[in-house]
């Protein structure tokens, strides 16, 4: 369960990272603007701090899922 998880992860954060390479690359060389150059960090920064926050959550939710599948009656 937690290798699925962690595989899942890093393919989203993988996925995640190209996208941004990509857009970043895009607009850098179609306009060539300091303020857009900015604006696409704050998003990359926004975007980086949601995708941790996710992961936080789906491993606290597969431990605390894991705890109790271990703590059960079964």
């Amino acid at each position: 369960m937690k290798l699925a998880v962690e595989r899942v992860v890093v393919v989203v954060v993988v996925v995640v990272v190209v996208v941004v390479v990509v857009v970043v690359v895009v607009v850098v060389v179609v306009v060539k603007v300091v303020v857009v150059v900015v604006v696409v960090v704050v998003v990359v920064v926004v975007v980086v701090v949601v995708v941790v926050v996710v992961v936080i959550r789906v491993f606290v939710v597969v431990v605390v899922v894991e705890e109790k599948s271990n703590d059960g009656d079964s």
